[in-house]
C-alpha cells in the first residue's frame, strides 16, 4: 500500500514499477490484486495469459496496448502483468519467447505517458508535442533530469520561476539540454 500512497502524493515521478517474485502459488497475484483494490485507483487492470488463450500474437499485443492506453486516460492507474513468463510465451527449452509481445511490453513500459509533460507544466502548450517527440522513448528518470537542467535556464537560477509557473522552458534550450544528456 505504500507504493500506491507514494504515487498519490508524489511531487516527482508518479510512475512506480514493482516486481513481485516468488514460487508458484505463493500469493503474488493475490497480493498485487489486493494492492490494486485497496488503492482506490479508478483504473486497475490485470493482464494475464489466461485472458488471452487462443489469441494470436498480434491480437495479444493489441489487447496489451489497449490496457496501457486506457491507463493513460485515468489520473491514477495500476497495471498488473501477471505471470510475465507465460505472457511472453517463454519456454526454457530452446529458449523461446514471443519477440512481438516482448517488444510490445518493452516499448509500453519505457514509453513516456502522454500526460507527464503536461503535468510538469514547464512548457508552453505549443511546445509540449515537440518536446515529447524529441524525448522519443527516453526513460522517465532521465526525462526529469533533462527538465531539471532546462529549468535552470540558459543563465542559471530560473528553476523557481519555472516551477512556480511564472516562466516556461523554451524549446530551443530544452533541445540543448537534451543534446547534452544524449551525448553521454
Amino acid at each position: 500500500m505504500l507504493l500506491a500512497e507514494q504515487v498519490k502524493v508524489s511531487r516527482g515521478s508518479p510512475l512506480i514499477t514493482c516486481l513481485l517474485e516468488g514460487p508458484s502459488g505463493s500469493g503474488k497475484t493475490a497480493m498485487a490484486a489486493t494492492v490494486g483494490i485497496q488503492s482506490d485507483f479508478p483504473y486497475v487492470k490485470i493482464i494475464s495469459a489466461e485472458q488471452m488463450i487462443g489469441l494470436g500474437e498480434p491480437t495479444k499485443c493489441a489487447r496489451i496496448v489497449k490496457v496501457f492506453e486506457d491507463a493513460y486516460k485515468s489520473p491514477l492507474s495500476i497495471i498488473i502483468l501477471d505471470d510475465i513468463e507465460r505472457l511472453l510465451e517463454y519456454v526454457a527449452l530452446g529458449p523461446r519467447f514471443s519477440n512481438l509481445i516482448s517488444q510490445t511490453l518493452l516499448v509500453l513500459l519505457k514509453r513516456l505517458p502522454p500526460k507527464v509533460l503536461q503535468q510538469l507544466n514547464v512548457f508552453s502548450s505549443g511546445d509540449i508535442d515537440a518536446a515529447a517527440e524529441a524525448l522519443n522513448d527516453m526513460p522517465l528518470k532521465k526525462l526529469y533530469m533533462v527538465v531539471e537542467m532546462a529549468a535552470q535556464g540558459e543563465n542559471g537560477g530560473a528553476a523557481e520561476a519555472v516551477y512556480s509557473g511564472k516562466q516556461k522552458i523554451t524549446i530551443s534550450h530544452f533541445y540543448d539540454c537534451l543534446q547534452d544528456v544524449v551525448r553521454y
